[in-house]
């Protein structure tokens, strides 16, 4: 489990605070939720290959794509399988 920082997946349902349910032993495919590293930074996106290329994506519109290029250290951790989130007090899911 990873505790999730940040906006760039609120599109699909992780929020600042989250905790991620990681297998680390899971095959990540187009698609995947993963928790990549790059340079020494692990990042949560989405997973994107082509036939010609490899990108991980944001699910907000603010955040450009990552092209993953031969010269980034780069490294796939584990495919992101759930979600914790906490709840306020009153009931409503927290988000913020």
């Amino acid at each position: 489990m990873v505790r999730a920082t940040g906006k760039s997946m609120t599109g699909i349902g992780i929020h600042d605070g989250d905790v991620l349910v990681v297998d680390k032993s899971a095959k990540a495919v187009d698609g995947s939720v993963i928790i990549a590293c790059i340079e020494g930074e692990c990042l949560v996106k989405r997973l994107r290959i082509g036939p010609r290329a490899v990108w991980l994506e944001a699910a907000h519109p603010h955040y450009p794509p990552i092209d993953i290029g031969e010269h980034l250290d780069f490294a796939v951790w584990g495919v992101v399988v759930g979600v914790v989130r906490k709840h306020q007090e009153n009931g409503r899911v927290c988000t913020d």
